[in-house]
């Protein structure tokens, strides 16, 4: 509303809160995660490296990285559905643009979660794609293939808290609205994950001066381009 230079505006809060306390239920399935009430975030005091001593920690990232100062860091992670828990869909998201990238898998083997990665960053500059922070979930150990055929830095997580990649939590709650948890996917063809992840890369974000994510990823693309040309 804002955008449309209205005189008077409702920040998103004021509607948040009336809608917590009326409790009407039918109310609660216009919020865009459709919960009778917000859940506050836990963490275990001690965190433990799943995969090993010789990751990086998402506490090891440069401070460039975590203010999106530069572009070309994301963050991944897979979502399941109750239909077929085999069957995963790889959420990617770039943490200066928000672009996002969706990638359907049979399913959560490490080895074919990440080779699908790598190959939907294989025909862009590498300066597009120089790290990538996951949670410490099985699909992502194999973190070596994108290290070594990549040359992309991958951080991980603290255990137990992957709700410290922001955007890609974010992006997944976003998501389920259009793909809740009862879905099936099935039937869903990487060419409707390609539509769906363009509508959600058209929609004009409040945190990027109501520029389009896809705007601002092909201006870096341009500018990437004619760097290494």
């Amino acid at each position: 509303m804002k955008y449309h230079r209205l005189t008077i505006y409702v920040c998103p809060e004021t509607i948040y809160q009336y809608v917590y306390k009326s409790k009407n239920k039918d109310l609660y399935h216009c919020l865009p995660y459709k919960q009778p009430k917000r859940y506050k975030r836990y963490s275990r005091k001690e965190h433990h490296c799943r995969f090993g001593g010789d990751i990086r920690l998402i506490t090891e990232r440069p401070a460039d990285i975590n203010s999106r100062t530069r572009f070309g860091h994301w963050e991944g992670d897979t979502i399941q559905f109750m239909g077929n828990k085999k069957q995963v869909i790889t959420t990617l998201v770039e943490r200066k643009s928000r672009m996002v990238f969706l990638i359907k898998n049979n399913s959560k083997h490490s080895q074919g979660v990440i080779e699908k990665i790598s190959a939907k960053f294989q025909n862009l500059p590498q300066q597009m794609f120089k790290s990538i922070t996951f949670d410490q979930g099985a699909e992502f150990a194999n973190y070596r293939y994108l290290d070594d055929t990549m040359r992309c830095h991958v951080y991980y997580c603290e255990t137990h808290s992957p709700w410290q990649k922001e955007s890609n939590e974010n992006m997944n709650g976003w998501l389920r609205r259009y793909l809740p948890k009862t879905a099936t996917i099935d039937h869903v063809a990487q060419k409707e994950l390609d539509l769906l992840a363009d509508k959600m890369n058209l929609f004009p974000r409040k945190c990027l001066g109501f520029k389009m994510p896809k705007e601002l990823f092909i201006q870096q693309y341009k500018n990437h381009c004619r760097t290494w040309s």
